[in-house]
C-alpha cells in the first residue's frame, strides 16, 4: 500500500511540474550583472516569485492540505531549478547561483 502511495505522489509531482513548465512565465535578468552577488538574489527572487505564480494554483483547492502543499513545493522546486538551468545555460554564468 505504501509503494502505491509513493508511486502515486511521485506521479503527481512529476504531473504538476510538467504543468508548471506548460504554464510559463518569462522571467526576466537582461538588466541584470549576474556577476555580482547582489543581482545574483535579486534573479533568485524573481525565480521565486515566477515559479509561485506558476505552481500557485496548486494550494487554491485545499490550502491547508499537506499533499497540495508537498505538490506545490515540488513543483516549485522544480521550476526554480529548471528556470536556473536555463539561465545558465544562456548566460554561461554556471557559477554564479552556487556562491550564493
Amino acid at each position: 500500500m505504501l509503494r502505491a502511495l509513493t508511486a502515486v505522489s511521485i506521479l503527481a509531482l512529476t504531473i504538476t511540474a510538467a504543468q508548471a513548465e506548460e504554464a510559463g512565465v518569462d522571467v526576466r535578468y537582461g538588466d541584470l550583472d549576474l556577476s555580482k552577488p547582489s543581482d545574483v538574489r535579486v534573479l533568485q527572487d524573481r525565480i521565486q516569485q515566477a515559479a509561485d505564480t506558476v505552481c500557485g494554483p496548486l494550494l487554491q483547492p485545499y490550502p491547508r492540505s499537506l499533499y497540495y502543499r508537498s505538490w506545490y513545493n515540488g513543483c516549485v522546486q522544480a521550476a526554480s531549478a529548471q528556470t536556473v538551468r536555463r539561465v545558465e545555460a544562456r548566460t554561461g554564468q554556471y557559477r554564479a547561483f552556487a556562491r550564493n
